[in-house]
């Protein structure tokens, strides 16, 4: 009658009628832990074991793997045995089942978006296109540890993303707040937002700023008149797609050779790149002092330094680096790494 029920039970969890939780498998585990002390004491009592081998066959019996190194000698003591190796594979049975049904229930909420974000500090990107897709490479490329959450309007995660390690799909709306409370945006570090849509950027920046007003906030806008409104949202950076595109066009009509070198550093993947890097190490040195060691150690060409709010971008010789400032790097990618590890530790 139980192993009946049990196998009505998995059918119904199979065919989705009833929700596995972790609720139910903690049960599940619980009832066959019980099974487990209930029959190893009835044989402890029956055989004259000691308590710990009589859990020891209690447990080998009803996971079915039964060594045979301990074995019932009286008529009670196999009935015993007998009732256990039944209710002890429904049991097992019964768990392998909801754990195999949770695990690949937790799967499908992983790749349709609908599980909820526990991270902190990581980096959220609101909206999905060709711009976002390499906006994700190109901070894989940077940082192949990075935690990013993607948050889109979308019934699945994108194939490309799948197997991305670190990496999380929220699907909904990011005008609603409870779509960015389970990407976690409360506890984000950076918030990056490009819908495509500047009145909807806004929206969105302004709920970011509702749940988080520490995270920097990056947004996309494509009219140059909309910056301001995504400023007063929140916004702490601006990027004006449309703008910065027209004039990498322009460049190659005009200057060719000033596109293409934006081109080769604009990417982490491959040529040169340009790299921001604190300056503790350099503090009180003039610039000049500066571009001659950085060229010498590490094949890199000081272009700027950022200071408060502010870039002072090629920067004169006698320039003395300051406590807080970071320096903005041109370097190659063979010395790049080398660079990093000594400059940020």
């Amino acid at each position: 009658m139980v192993v009946v029920l049990l196998s009505r039970l998995i059918s119904l969890i199979l065919k989705g009628l009833v929700k596995v939780t972790r609720k139910m498998i903690g049960k599940v585990l619980l009832v066959m832990l019980l099974v487990v002390l209930v029959f190893g004491l009835i044989f402890h009592f029956v055989e004259g074991v000691d308590v710990f081998n009589s859990l020891y066959w209690a447990l080998v019996t009803s996971s079915t793997v039964g060594y045979g190194d301990i074995t019932p000698r009286t008529y009670l003591g196999k009935l015993v045995s007998m009732v256990l190796i039944v209710v002890g594979v429904a049991v097992f049975s019964f768990f392998v089942g909801v754990a195999t049904t949770y695990i690949s229930s937790f799967e499908e909420n992983r790749l349709r978006g609908l599980v909820r974000v526990n991270w902190s500090d990581h980096v959220v990107i609101i909206g999905w296109s060709e711009t976002v897709q390499e906006l994700i490479t190109e901070l894989r490329a940077n940082n192949p540890s990075e935690k990013i959450v993607l948050v889109a309007e979308l019934s699945e995660v994108p194939p490309e993303l799948r197997d991305l390690h670190n990496f999380a799909f929220v699907s909904g709306d990011p005008t609603k707040l409870s779509v960015l409370e389970r990407a976690g945006v409360s506890r984000a570090r950076y918030v990056i937002v490009c819908t495509g849509d500047d009145a909807r950027n806004s929206m969105v920046v302004l709920l970011v700023r509702k749940l988080n007003t520490s995270a920097v906030v990056i947004a996309e806008v494509s009219r140059k008149e909309n910056c301001a409104l995504l400023k007063q949202a929140g916004a702490n950076y601006v990027i004006v797609s449309q703008s910065f595109i027209g004039r990498l066009l322009a460049s190659y009509v005009f200057e060719p050779g000033v596109a293409m070198f934006f081109e080769d550093v604009s990417t982490a993947i491959y040529g040169n790149d340009v790299i921001e890097v604190p300056s503790e190490k350099f503090v009180g040195k003039s610039c000049g002092e500066l571009l001659m060691e950085l060229k010498s150690r590490y094949n890199a060409t000081l272009i700027g330094i950022r200071r408060g709010c502010g870039v002072i971008v090629n920067p004169k010789l006698d320039e003395v680096i300051k406590s807080g400032d970071s320096l903005i790097l041109l370097v190659d990618s063979v010395s790049k790494e080398k660079l990093l590890r000594e400059l940020r530790g």
